[in-house]
């Protein structure tokens, strides 16, 4: 039978922020199938902190959202929408999942509470 081994709880992983810019602290950090927060300010080609898990309030697009919905996050945008989108001409989404809505968000809203 395999075995598995402990290593940490996951609330937070080591991230290596290989791409242009710097992260600040609190941004939103796409990943391939989820989104991290950062924990940490982390300059480019740094090891920080991305927490994958917690409630977050998060900016949103216009529309509604209702608690336990599944949400996406809008890499373009910088936001949080209610659909994955269309994948374009390469086969890849716009969004990645983003997580799950805690508490109703009215279409007038400019941000909604999501467990990541």
């Amino acid at each position: 039978m395999a075995k598995g081994f402990y290593i940490q709880e996951g609330k937070t992983i080591d991230y290596i922020n290989s791409g242009g810019e710097d992260i600040g602290y609190c941004e939103v950090v796409p990943l391939t199938s989820r989104v991290g927060v950062a924990a940490c300010a982390i300059p480019k080609g740094a090891k920080g902190s991305l927490s994958i898990s917690g409630v977050y309030e998060l900016p949103a697009d216009t529309a509604a959202m209702t608690v336990g919905q599944l949400v996406h996050w809008d890499i373009a945008s910088d936001k949080v929408v209610a659909s994955a989108g269309t994948a374009g001409e390469d086969g890849v989404l716009p969004t990645v999942p983003c997580g799950t809505v805690v508490a109703e968000k009215a279409a007038s809203t400019a941000s909604v509470l999501v467990k990541i």
